[in-house]
């Protein structure tokens, strides 16, 4: 059998099996009589093989050296990563899956004439932007993409005069590398509510002041901090203003 059928038994990329070869995975006799390789079922095996445990995360060298009964501990280490590794791309998956399904529910009360949202989550957790480099904060919320850019209210300090900022990440998975602080918040209930204003940086305690007593007169109390982020920013002839939502951890009184 020549590389242009083995190619097509196998859905390998001539290419590809040219450079099993060279790694040393498989090694097709030659025919006598002109020199080509001739591949035979075996080959088509390690072929498709290889390209199975390729898929599975293991390096082509591991993988050669596998082939010849060395370093089985390299690829059980390459799987295992590779399994490590789809486990947290399925987190980060649903992840955005679920931070869509938000979205697309504010979108919904952001046209309610109440502006008003009580929802339950199992789990929150906040990264303050002082405690990461500014690439870091970057790359999870630009690259890896499952944190929402807010900024936060202490519980503690709601009677200050001034708004009192902590700006940092907002994430509903707790992050994968261990070495970033985050707090923590658990089984709790998220009152929101919309305002329009003339820009996100224009929110001031009355704001908030206000946000707690529309809290109270739904039959809520605010027990824990207090989240701000930009939904939009309207711009057209007739009106120029951002949409922000102010949202609290509450429970039902």
């Amino acid at each position: 059998m020549n590389i242009k059928e083995a190619s097509i038994e196998t859905g390998v990329s001539c290419q590809m099996i040219r450079f099993y070869e060279k790694k040393g995975i498989i090694s097709p006799k030659r025919n006598p009589k002109n020199n080509y390789r001739n591949y035979t079922f075996n080959d088509l095996y390690i072929i498709v093989l290889t390209k199975q445990y390729n898929n599975l995360g293991m390096d082509l060298e591991t993988i050669s050296n596998f082939l010849k009964d060395t370093h089985s501990s390299k690829a059980y280490e390459n799987i295992d990563n590779f399994i490590i590794e789809m486990e947290k791309q399925i987190k980060l998956i649903n992840s955005r899956i679920e931070f869509a399904k938000d979205t697309r529910r504010i979108f919904k009360f952001i046209n309610d004439k109440n502006k008003i949202d009580i929802i339950k989550r199992n789990k929150m957790y906040f990264i303050p932007k002082t405690k990461l480099p500014l690439e870091k904060y970057s790359q999870l919320f630009v690259v890896e993409g499952y944190g929402r850019a807010v900024n936060r209210i202490k519980l503690e300090k709601l009677n200050s005069i001034k708004i009192p900022i902590d700006r940092g990440l907002l994430l509903d998975i707790k992050p994968f590398n261990e070495k970033i602080y985050y707090e923590e918040y658990s089984n709790i209930i998220i009152f929101r509510n919309f305002i329009n204003i003339p820009n996100f940086e224009s929110v001031t305690m009355n704001d908030i002041k206000n946000f707690e007593n529309t809290v109270d007169f739904n039959g809520y109390k605010i027990i824990d901090d207090i989240f701000l982020f930009l939904v939009s920013k309207i711009n057209n002839e007739k009106n120029s203003y951002s949409i922000v939502c102010i949202e609290a951890i509450v429970k039902k009184v």
